[in-house]
């Protein structure tokens, strides 16, 4: 499971903050392009620091493409897999 925290969208431009595994300790930060459709800055967790996977902050690009895609932008989001 992963959190992004402090979504905001200003014109094309998304910025959160990510945690995994709801460690509100071990925070990431991402700025996607929605016009790129790509991460243009980003600080991994530790936990994807750590890991050869990077799979949280994968996972917190996702939980954005779905926020894109259905034009809403909460200020937390919850995205989890199994």
């Amino acid at each position: 499971m992963v959190t992004l925290n402090k979504l905001r969208r200003i014109d094309n431009i998304i910025s959160a903050e990510y945690f995994p595994e709801d460690d509100k300790k071990d925070i990431g930060k991402i700025v996607y392009d929605i016009d790129k459709g790509e991460i243009v800055k980003f600080e991994y967790c530790k936990r994807d620091k750590d890991s050869f996977l990077k799979s949280y902050l994968k996972k917190a690009v996702k939980a954005i493409e779905k926020c894109v895609e259905k034009d809403d932008y909460p200020e937390t989001v919850v995205y989890a897999w199994y």
